[in-house]
């Protein structure tokens, strides 16, 4: 439920790129519509009640006609960012050289949206986006509680923790992709594109994560971490909404 210009309504419907199409009583009344152009300009709009949330699930400003990603805003009509990428091709402070970007044309445009591709793809807080991988746990064929990965979407590993050596507890080690799957011995189960929003709170925490001596299955302190720990703590500090009971319910 939430509450609108004319009392509460039951539910907003949301199309696959996160465009709002409806708003509901709790009726069951459609009583906010709204028709889109692709990039998010609305063409009409039907309704009774104020609807604020648009295109990509976010909200427009209805004084400058602007929608609200969070790290920046778009005009809609244009298909545009107000502002660039915050995240660019080369890291401003690591001076790491994303290779993602360079090879693809459109991510070098820092002013548009989901790669000129609003059919397929969104971007609903401004920024570009990482992939989670997990592999699901195997006792009885490989002894494998499973496993938790953050990469970039060039494939590189930020983080891939592992403990030296294989056991309850080990040395804190971050592994390569390939180092990876020869670990676990197996492909992937489940592979999760996720949109970090706040890209320096994520990176500070897997400095932190990179940096602790210790992996435990159970980390308790400040020098200790495991798989599960440092990608969920990660996503925190980014700002993503997960926990280490959801990563491990997917492993």
């Amino acid at each position: 439920m939430f509450s609108g210009d004319y009392g509460t309504h039951k539910r907003r419907e949301k199309d696959a790129v996160r465009r709002t199409l409806t708003v509901t009583n709790t009726s069951g009344a459609v009583v906010w519509k709204g028709y889109y152009e692709p990039f998010g300009n609305e063409y009409a709009i039907q309704g009774t009640i104020g609807n604020d949330v648009r295109f990509a699930g976010n909200k427009k400003d209805d004084e400058t006609g602007l929608n609200y990603f969070g790290a920046r805003y778009m005009d809609s009509a244009l298909g545009r960012f107000h502002a660039p990428d915050p995240v660019g091709p080369v890291d401003s402070k690591t001076g790491k050289i994303d290779f993602e970007i360079l090879t693809e044309p459109q991510g070098l445009n820092a002013f548009s949206y989901a790669q000129n591709n609003p059919i397929n793809r969104i971007d609903p807080f401004g920024l570009r986006d990482i992939l989670i991988v997990i592999w699901n746990r195997d006792f009885l064929s490989r002894h494998s509680v499973g496993h938790a990965t953050a990469l970039e979407m060039n494939g590189s590993v930020i983080l891939s923790q592992f403990p030296d050596p294989q056991g309850a507890k080990g040395a804190n080690v971050t592994l390569d992709w390939q180092q990876t799957v020869a670990r676990e011995g197996r492909d992937p189960d489940r592979i999760f594109k996720v949109y970090v929003p706040n890209d320096s709170g994520f990176d500070g925490i897997v400095r932190d994560r990179v940096s602790r001596s210790t992996w435990d299955w159970l980390p308790s302190n400040r020098h200790e971490t495991n798989c599960v720990e440092s990608v969920g703590s990660a996503l925190r500090g980014g700002g993503v909404p997960v926990n280490a009971v959801d990563l491990a319910a997917n492993r």
